[in-house]
């Protein structure tokens, strides 16, 4: 019997329909930008803090009332711009990742995070997936298998997503429902490429589009049971970076795939991408927290 390698929670919601993170700037000195406060993740996410802004006392006496006296976040995390490493780690912070380009000025982004829980900041995967996929060279985009096609999706396939992602991840970081993808879709702020057989999605992948900080998240990346085993998630990941990149000037793509995932971290360094690190037990899917390799490349060599 395989055991799952997933940090679990107290709490318990893979019944219920994921809580929404909320968006909220916090008084000064904490007012660089928006912090996520995301509840079914158990996360606090901060951009671009300094650690001397956090060391303040006042940011002190904030972090303390909402992140470490509160039981409803075990994991705070900072994407701050490079250097002062020794400065986070003083403050409690290890750095997990390094995402390139994630900045609206094009710099990169070093993740740092800090637990209240210590059980959550303990990795319990085993490298094997990261070793397997780091041993890929970048490949050109493969063709298609024969019988597949590939298309953009629209509003009217947002019930077809959903019923995929949900059939196949019992439990899922975000609200996928098709009453919280719709919008997205519509206003092309979610970008999901269909590969299909036969009218039916095989395997699909979406960007996520940050055009303030001219990137990308590849995520919701999935294959029909199927249509497993056929290739499919390497020639849509390209598909749809080059639909991204020249549509959306977007210069840079970052995704975050399961630690002990083989298939996926293997097409994300099959597909140009550098391994950035791992975030650990970040966020819930199929079986509680789990822990994520980081991936990035660059946009502007897509041809």
């Amino acid at each position: 019997m395989q055991h799952s390698t997933a940090y679990r929670s107290r709490k318990e919601t893979a019944e219920n329909a994921p809580e929404p993170p909320v968006y909220e700037r916090l008084p000064a000195p904490l007012a660089g930008s928006l912090t996520t406060f995301d509840r079914h993740n158990e996360r606090v996410k901060l951009f671009g803090e300094s650690p001397e802004t956090l060391a303040d006392p006042d940011a002190q006496e904030i972090l303390a009332r909402r992140f470490v006296n509160n039981d409803n976040y075990s994991k705070l995390t900072v994407f701050a711009h490079p250097g002062d490493q020794d400065k986070w780690e003083r403050l409690g912070f290890r750095k997990e990742a390094h995402i390139g380009g994630y900045f609206r000025d094009g710099s990169d982004a070093e993740v740092y995070a800090r637990y209240s829980d210590d059980e959550r900041a303990e990795d319990h995967t085993n490298g094997e997936a990261l070793e397997i996929a780091l041993d890929k060279e970048p490949a050109a985009a493969p063709e298609l298998p024969e019988g597949y096609t590939a298309r953009i999706a629209g509003p009217d396939d947002v019930d077809a997503i959903s019923d995929l992602l949900l059939d196949t991840f019992p439990e899922y970081p975000d609200d996928v429902s098709a009453l919280a993808l719709r919008p997205l879709v519509a206003r092309r702020a979610s970008i999901y490429i269909l590969i299909e057989k036969e009218g039916q999605i095989a395997c699909m992948a979406a960007a996520q589009i940050n055009l303030g900080h001219s990137h990308a998240e590849i995520s919701d990346c999935v294959t029909a049971e199927d249509h497993r085993g056929n290739g499919l998630i390497l020639p849509a990941i390209h598909k749809l970076m080059k639909y991204v990149a020249h549509r959306k000037s977007i210069t840079d793509f970052y995704s975050m795939a399961r630690a002990d995932v083989v298939a996926m971290n293997a097409a994300l360094s099959r597909a140009g991408f550098t391994y950035g690190g791992k975030m650990v037990n970040d966020s819930r899917i199929c079986d509680g927290l789990n822990s994520y390799n980081v991936w990035w490349r660059d946009a502007r060599d897509l041809s």
